[in-house]
């Protein structure tokens, strides 16, 4: 669906206004890859920073049917799950409207302190996700990614 639609790669507005209208999941529980999406330049300035963060290697996130999860990073041709999460409901930062938030605690690395990566249904196995934060002049600032459900991590 992603490639029939070009407000995910137009500008952050356009890849926000499509957030805006579509619905929360009804579970992230499962394994899910990620892909950088937005306009040109974001990737690019994702793929520069990424290798320098706690991040390093990012290929997606994994949820239990409980509601905690993890991101995925491929390291040394093993994927394994760094920085814990937890799935919560609640309002988007964005607009305000419900979305399936992953929050990260306190013991996460100071760069995702404040990060909250917030979740649509774009597909039946994709989600658009925005990466918001919790900081005064960053919160209307959303980031999109996709996520894609696969079978196990083995599939990463």
């Amino acid at each position: 669906m992603h490639e029939l639609d070009p407000r995910l790669h137009q500008s952050l507005a356009s890849a926000r206004a499509l957030f805006a209208q579509l619905s929360p999941p009804s579970a992230l529980a499962g394994v899910w890859s990620a892909e950088l999406v937005g306009p040109r330049w974001l990737p690019r300035l994702a793929s520069w920073f990424m290798p320098l963060s706690v991040l390093r290697g990012w290929c997606g996130k994994r949820f239990d049917s409980s509601g905690y999860g993890e991101n995925l990073v491929r390291r040394d041709g093993r994927v394994l799950g760094i920085v814990p999460m937890r799935e919560v409901r609640q309002p988007s930062r964005l607009d305000g409207l419900p979305a399936v938030v992953a929050t990260y605690g306190n013991e996460t690395p100071l760069s995702l302190r404040y990060v909250e990566d917030e979740f649509r249904q774009l597909g039946d196995d994709t989600l658009l996700g925005m990466m918001t934060f919790r900081l005064p002049l960053l919160r209307r600032l959303g980031l999109p990614f996709l996520l894609r459900r696969v079978p196990d991590d083995r599939a990463l």
